[in-house]
């Protein structure tokens, strides 16, 4: 039987879930180019990508706690964003040109697209492999030879 403490431990480990009936603070339009743009940070190999773990509703939801002057600028990147996708520039032409300039939108874009990836089933689990802490039935401690007693 698991203790308190154990149970505790492994719904910390896990990732927060997202309620598809939640308010969202962006809208379909803006969470859709996130979408798109997380999943050009990390697409799709034999791997799952960005959209397979919908990185963009955890964005969604920690740009929820920023301060109100943090979104508008992050909103104004994704309008620019919007506009040069609209004069034909592609999703990876865009992101190239923002991290050579340095945008602080493209550095705020892709550090919550990592966060929220490598903190959902599809990262933690389908790239990185980890299932969570397993029990063992026993401990043998060093199994060296010239450590054992």
């Amino acid at each position: 039987m698991p203790t308190r403490r154990d149970l505790l431990a492994a719904a910390a480990a896990l990732p927060p879930v997202l309620a598809e009936t939640q308010t969202h603070l962006f809208s379909t339009a803006e969470l859709t180019l996130i979408r798109d743009l997380a999943d050009t940070i990390i697409p799709r190999t034999d791997t799952p990508g960005a959209a397979d773990a919908r990185v963009e509703l955890h964005i969604d939801q920690a740009m929820k706690s920023r301060p109100a002057t943090e979104v508008a600028g992050f909103r104004r990147g994704l309008k620019a964003a919007a506009a040069a996708l609209k004069k034909g520039k592609s999703h990876a032409a865009l992101l190239t040109e923002l991290s050579t300039a340095q945008s602080p939108f493209f550095k705020q874009l892709k550090d919550l697209t990592i966060d929220g990836y490598y903190t959902s089933k599809e990262g933690l689990a389908g790239e990185l492999g980890w299932h969570g802490y397993t029990a063992q039935a026993e401990f043998r401690g060093c199994t060296h030879k010239e450590h054992q007693s």
